[in-house]
């Protein structure tokens, strides 16, 4: 049980250190597109436009995250 525990936890340390690289708008997700050209105009209301998925999910926009509560 131990095991799966630091497994996970291993693997969420890890994914949050990728996720600090990758763009929020700029990484294709959406079949190949942009979240920044799907969604033009929340792009254009957004204050930083350079945001990376680390800072979103800081944030509270992550999965489960404070923000949608």
């Amino acid at each position: 049980m131990k095991v799966i525990v630091y497994n996970r936890l291993l693997s969420r340390v890890i994914h949050l250190k990728v996720c600090t690289k990758i763009s929020f708008w700029w990484e294709p997700w959406l079949d190949g597109e942009t979240l920044k050209s799907r969604f033009i105009r929340l792009y254009d209301l957004a204050d930083n436009k350079m945001t990376t998925v680390a800072d979103m999910n800081s944030l509270g926009l992550g999965v489960d995250g404070d923000a949608w509560k």
